[in-house]
Order: C-alpha cells, then structure tokens, then sequence
C-alpha cells in the first residue's frame, strides 16, 4: 500500500487510519489472492522468521553501558589522551571530536538486533533554554565522560 498518488503527490495519511488500511487490505488479500491469481498469497511483511541469535545481538541501551564500562577501565589504567584513544581502538571504539576538541562522540558498528550497524553517542550534551536558562534535554554518556581533554585521565 504506497501513500503517493499516481501524479507524484501525497496523500495526507492524517485524515485516516492508514494501519486499519493496511489490516484490511492483508485480511483481502489473504482471502481473494488465489481465487484472482490462482497462487497462494504470502505476505512479505508478516511472514519474517525470528532470527536464531536474537538473544545474543546488543541493543543501544546495552551498547552504551558497555561502553561506559570500557572507559572506565581504561581511564584507570592510562595517564595521557593518546593512550587512552589507542586502547579505545584496540576495542573497535573510534572518537570524533566536536567543539574544536572540547567534546567527543564514540563510535563502534556491533551487532544489534536490526543487524550489523554503526552505533554513536555524545559525551555529554544539554540543551539549555537561552532566556530562562532550564535545562530541557540531557542527552550522552553523562557529565563524567565529557571534556577527557582537559580532565585529568586518572
């Protein structure tokens, strides 16, 4: 079912219940398939198998705590930036630096449950109110992973 009209316009999907749509165009389907086309209809979207190593790919949520935890540890073993970034290699994490070297994000492709993929997080991040000053979004690994340039390592 595709929400583009045949001139190359949308159609604003707003105005109705595009789901129950797709319901009842899968329950047509499943009914008057084979009676039309003389085949067995098969749908392509309910039909996906469950993957067999569901339970061993990472979710992002687990990725960042496993994240934290290697920097972690190699912050307590490392005393310079450089050392720290080599050992984070070493484990497939790679770093970015935004703010002219004042903030970082990670990098590492695992396997999730979507499949193999890069994921990303900030160091630390807020969105501030500019007139009021109230924090509305914190966002990152937390205030303790920010700024590694100008933190003492240990």
């Amino acid at each position: 079912m595709n929400t583009i009209k045949t001139n190359g316009k949308t159609v604003a999907t707003n105005r109705f219940n595009i789901n129950k749509l797709r319901k009842d165009f899968d329950h047509e389907m499943q009914n008057n398939y084979q009676k039309v086309t003389g085949r067995q209809w098969t749908n392509p979207i309910h039909n996906k198998t469950d993957r067999k190593d569901i339970q061993n790919l990472t979710t992002k949520s687990e990725w960042q705590y496993q994240l934290k935890e290697l920097i972690t540890q190699i912050k307590a073993k490392v005393d310079n930036i450089a050392d720290f970034l080599k050992q984070l290699e070493q484990y497939g994490v790679t770093v970015t630096e935004r703010k002219r070297g004042n903030a970082w994000t990670y990098h590492q492709v695992v396997n999730t449950k979507t499949g193999c993929r890069e994921l990303k997080i900030r160091d630390f991040y807020q969105r501030v109110d500019k007139k009021s000053g109230e924090i509305k979004t914190t966002r990152g690994l937390g205030q303790s992973f920010s700024n590694l340039l100008k933190q003492n390592i240990n």
